[in-house]
């Protein structure tokens, strides 16, 4: 779980504030972030929401920290949500822009 300590370091917090914060010891956390264990659901759960991210994107699933997309529009500089639409559409644009992604950076356009 390298996006556990990624995140943290991003979020600058140390081992044993983000511990206290999840209610484990920063030894469980570092098993967690070298990947000796995994967190239960429900930390995962808090985990993505303290730092904003899906939790597939914690848990090195997708490269897309979270699944809000927004479109530029032309008319202005605003971005609209698209998160109206409904969820299973949502996941099929992720899907489908992860996709894109991953072929752009593999060079295979």
């Amino acid at each position: 779980m390298n996006r556990i300590k990624e995140l943290r370091t991003k979020f600058n917090k140390n081992q044993n504030d983000m511990a206290e914060m999840l209610h484990v010891n920063r030894t469980t956390l570092t098993k967690w972030e070298t990947g000796k264990h995994n967190p239960d659901v429900e930390t995962v759960l808090r985990l993505a929401d303290y730092f904003n991210v899906s939790t597939d994107y914690l848990l090195g699933k997708s490269d897309i920290p979270n699944n809000t997309l927004y479109v530029k529009t032309d008319s202005s500089d605003q971005f609209t949500e698209l998160n109206k639409l409904p969820e299973e559409i949502q996941k099929q644009i992720v899907e489908y822009y992860e996709l894109q992604v991953m072929k752009h950076l593999k060079g295979n356009n």
